[in-house]
């Protein structure tokens, strides 16, 4: 978390806009636990947070097909 807080005030101190991106897995209930913590840290901060495992259908992703293991998309 501290690692984090810096990386975002570096970013707002040099004028780089910062994107926090999970990228699409079949996450566990630990690691939801974790990308929620990030999602709320990056929201006090005002930095933007997309966690691409909440947007499977508008993206368009199928679990059962998309998918080569648990963590790795085709």
């Amino acid at each position: 978390e501290d690692y984090l807080k810096r990386i975002i005030t570096l970013c707002r101190k040099s004028g780089t806009r910062l994107l926090l991106a999970v990228n699409p897995s079949n996450e566990t209930a630990r690691e939801r636990m974790i990308y929620n913590s990030v999602r709320t840290l990056a929201e006090k901060n005002d930095t933007e947070f997309i966690n691409f495992n909440d947007l499977y259908d508008e993206i368009g992703l199928d679990i059962s097909s998309d998918f080569y293991d648990r963590a790795h998309l085709n």
